[in-house]
């Protein structure tokens, strides 16, 4: 479902599909949070277009810049990012669950 939302906040979807990830956004919290994000974020990029005009093209540029280098700020901070990260090495892992295995044994 998340990998259309992008498309729904931009009215890109049929009408039936629109229904169907309505209904869901009702339900799932995590993604009616994904849907508001989305939504603000293009009203930020709507609200800062209309402020440079058209004879400044460069300061959007700086702008959208600027909002996608914080967003992937924000990502690789987010706190299911480390929990992400701290699996990707799975030595740690095994290590880690080898020692509790092992304190575990010897009570």
């Amino acid at each position: 479902m998340r990998g259309r939302l992008e498309a729904f906040c931009d009215g890109e979807v049929p009408f039936a599909e629109r229904l169907t990830i309505q209904n869901h956004l009702a339900e799932c919290v995590a993604c009616s949070l994904e849907a508001e994000a989305i939504a603000g974020l293009g009203s930020t990029l709507r609200h800062l277009a209309a402020e440079v005009g058209e004879h400044a093209a460069v300061v959007p540029l700086r702008s959208f810049a600027q909002v996608v280098e914080q967003l992937s700020v924000e990502e690789r901070l987010s706190p299911q990012s480390r929990v992400v990260a701290l699996f990707q090495d799975m030595h740690l892992v095994w290590a880690g669950t080898g020692a509790t295995v092992a304190s575990r044994a010897l009570k």
